[in-house]
């Protein structure tokens, strides 16, 4: 076997040096790079989420929240007191009775009939219960309920049946049982 002259040494040499970098960075350094782009994204939303949680509020701070939901507690018992109260008296439902009848006629819709069915009870109260019997179109029973849903005093529905009224157009025959 041949000497290696000193430029064939050096040639080797600096192959073994490019080849072992070479290995060194494609299979060490670059997943060993990787993990740590990833472990630093990971860092960065746990301190994010660190940062977001707060710390414990001061017993200044609570005394003012209390303070402040002690008077929003106090405008909702006024607005509440300016609100209709329900007595049950029949002229009292009759006033009730005459206010869903105008917002039916308000509405476009035909009352043909309000039948009452007695009392029922409730959690709190007695709810006078009535069949109402309408007619009309689809649309103007839903405002009719929007119109509902905006009295004061407490109405509740109970059920609602809806009928074609035979061949007459649009028209539909309604049947609600109304809580009053």
């Amino acid at each position: 076997m041949r000497k290696l002259t000193k430029l064939e040494k050096f040639g080797l040499i600096a192959a073994i040096i490019i080849a072992g970098t070479y290995f060194y960075i494609g299979r060490i350094y670059d997943p060993q790079a990787k993990a740590l782009k990833k472990t630093v994204i990971e860092l960065n939303k746990i301190i994010g989420e660190v940062n977001s949680i707060k710390e414990v509020s001061s017993e200044e701070s609570i005394n003012r929240t209390i303070k402040k939901h002690k008077e929003e507690l106090e405008e909702i018992r006024a607005v509440c007191e300016t609100k209709a109260k329900k007595t049950g008296e029949e002229s009292e439902i009759t006033e009730i009775l005459n206010r869903i009848n105008r917002l039916a006629d308000q509405n476009r819709l035909v009352v043909k009939s309000i039948v009452p069915k007695g009392k029922v009870a409730g959690a709190l109260f007695a709810w006078s219960s009535f069949d109402l019997d309408m007619e009309g179109s689809f649309y103007f029973f839903l405002e009719f309920l929007s119109g509902l849903k905006k009295l004061r005093e407490p109405v509740k529905i109970q059920g609602i049946s809806i009928k074609k009224n035979g061949d007459v157009g649009d028209v539909l025959k309604i049947n609600v049982t109304l809580m009053i």
